[in-house]
């Protein structure tokens, strides 16, 4: 069962001011909101892609470093 130590909670919230682009029936099509707030969004979409990513590996065996860093050098990166 998730706890806060494993898996954190997103605390963030943003205040969006969309216009919005309706069509001839007065039905929304599109949104349109601030530059710096679509960045602040993609931000927190990015944050929460990696714990789910995190959460889905959760479990799994890791790979001790100097292992890692032996196939990185067999490989010609390090």
């Amino acid at each position: 069962m998730p706890n806060e130590t494993t898996n954190p909670p997103i605390n963030k919230s943003i205040e969006l001011h969309p216009k919005f682009v309706v069509n001839l029936d007065g039905k929304r099509t599109e949104a349109i909101i601030p530059y710096e707030e679509f960045k602040e969004l993609q931000r927190l979409l990015e944050d929460v892609a990696d714990i789910m990513c995190v959460e889905a590996r959760r479990g799994e065996k890791g790979i001790p470093l100097n292992e890692v860093k032996k196939e990185l050098e067999n490989d010609g990166i390090l």
